[in-house]
């Protein structure tokens, strides 16, 4: 069994091994649910509980822009006149 600390923000830190057996990674959403004998972390099964599952909820006016095209400029000269 391992134990954690909560910090004065209220956050705690889930050992590695229990994050690597449960497949938590950076990003994982996890539901909060108080029990009678504690509190209960399990995955949460909202729409978007990994970052893969949220590409798309945001609309992309621009679409892709290249690497190379990546400055604000640039971008903004590129679509000048677009409702942008």
């Amino acid at each position: 069994m391992s134990s954690v600390t909560v910090s004065v923000k209220g956050q705690v830190v889930l050992p590695a091994d229990i994050r690597r057996k449960l497949g938590i990674v950076g990003g994982s959403r996890l539901e909060v649910v108080a029990s009678e004998g504690g509190v209960l972390l399990r995955p949460f099964k909202g729409k978007a509980s990994r970052v893969e599952d949220g590409i798309g909820l945001v609309p992309n006016p621009v679409g892709p822009v290249p690497i190379e095209d990546m400055d604000g400029g640039r971008i903004l000269a590129r679509f000048k006149g677009k409702g942008l």
